[in-house]
């Protein structure tokens, strides 16, 4: 794959030169610069990290999508090897979903089938019991029917494979969180275009619709099923979501349709650096999420004592309102596409945890003068759980202000 022939590219270079296209002149610097660079047969990534730093213009639909793959080390700086890299990648994709998914989808359809039959012959024996005047007995109680069945269920679940009452289990808390992921947005509860193109000669009975958020709770079972250590733990459905988002919305003839398992490593990859704040097990130690609200806890202390002090004479801890910023990459704070600019400067970031928390020390700080001002402990965690204080500019701008005034480790990006 030489200079002038990078197929990675070249659908971009297309899309910025046909007549329709609309960008503002910034804008199409913008892009033409990062593309420039991404047409080297080695990254520069110091480079594009500079360059995406302040946000990757949206109206280029590939452009995120393949610079997120990057610096989430999906893809190798060295670009002759990206069509290799990926083969291989969706290869053993699909393996995984063989290992892991297939057999559960169809111990879940045994499962289901074996309910429903077992209900119905229940329910016919009731119906006999009643014919024949025998009463009362429990057993022959609808009102007992389905937790009868249920106790029967449970009891019989690890007969259909080893370690399925574990599958069971986890696939269903996983599909609780994904069915709520972004609720608030049409795409996740909408149907893959995979799914439509599957079910469009099918007869009615045969359809089997796959929604967005069954993708996500696929990933992440398989995800769990490779990673025991960590498991699932509730939240990260919410940092797969803008991942396959981005990926879903590429076009590009090298990654339409593949934005399953390219969501699936890139994700897999970030994890791979936040994963200790999940584990129940480090939560004590010098890498789990106590450590890490402590560090965030030491860096406002350093920086605004005067706030710091506050905060520790009302009481208001650390965990209060730094946990859920901490562990999910502060994806519940904004909408989705605030979440979206601001991963473009946290991934982009050559220390992405250590920048993570001057993002946070943004947000208290855009709330100083409302803290020192309030008397009220009540008032104080409304406040920073909410985090109402400026727009998502703003609290960039304050964050690379800090990061470039504070950091040890600041350079120029």
């Amino acid at each position: 794959m030489n200079t002038e022939e990078n197929p990675f590219v070249s659908h971009m270079e297309k899309q910025i030169s046909d007549p329709n296209f609309r960008a503002s002149q910034r804008a199409l610097e913008r892009i033409k610069n990062i593309l420039q660079l991404l047409k080297a047969p080695k990254i520069d990534t110091p480079a594009l990290e500079a360059l995406c730093f302040n946000g990757i213009p949206d109206e280029c639909s590939s452009l995120r999508s393949l610079c997120w793959k990057i610096f989430l080390g999906y893809l190798p700086s060295t670009t002759s090897r990206w069509e290799k890299s990926l083969a291989d990648h969706r290869k053993n994709y699909a393996q995984y979903i063989d290992d892991f998914y297939t057999r559960l989808v169809a111990a879940l359809k045994i499962q289901t089938e074996k309910r429903k039959i077992e209900k119905e012959n229940w329910l016919a024996a009731i119906k006999a019991a009643e014919e024949n005047k025998e009463g009362d007995n429990k057993s022959t109680n609808k009102n007992n029917v389905n937790a009868e069945l249920e106790i029967l269920h449970f009891s019989k679940r690890e007969e259909l494979y080893p370690g399925f009452m574990y599958d069971d289990d986890l696939w269903d808390d996983i599909v609780k969180d994904t069915k709520r992921t972004r609720s608030e947005m049409d795409f996740y509860q909408r149907e893959t275009e995979h799914s439509r193109e599957s079910n469009k000669d099918k007869k009615p009975e045969e359809v089997v619709e796959e929604t967005h958020n069954d993708v996500l709770a696929r990933m992440l079972f398989i995800y769990a099923k490779l990673n025991p250590g960590v498991r699932y733990v509730q939240g990260m459905n919410e940092i797969v979501a803008p991942i396959y988002y981005i990926f879903a919305a590429d076009k590009s003839p090298l990654f339409i349709n593949q934005s399953e398992p390219d969501a699936f490593f890139c994700f897999s990859l970030l994890m791979g650096e936040i994963q200790d704040a999940f584990i129940k097990n480090l939560d004590k130690t010098n890498v789990g999420i106590q450590a890490r609200m402590l560090s965030l806890n030491n860096l406002l202390k350093e920086v605004d004592f005067a706030v710091w002090d506050k905060l520790e004479k009302f009481g208001v801890n650390p965990q209060f309102y730094t946990l859920r910023w901490l562990m999910l990459l502060l994806t519940q704070e904004f909408e989705l596409m605030d979440v979206i600019r601001l991963w473009d400067s946290l991934l982009s970031h050559p220390k992405k945890l250590e920048y993570l928390n001057y993002l946070c020390l943004a947000m208290i700080e855009l709330l100083r003068d409302r803290i020192l001002e309030s008397d009220d402990f009540a008032d104080l965690i409304e406040m920073l759980q909410k985090q109402s204080a400026g727009d998502l500019d703003s609290i960039l701008v304050e964050a690379a202000r800090l990061y470039q005034a504070h950091s040890k480790s600041a350079k120029k990006v």
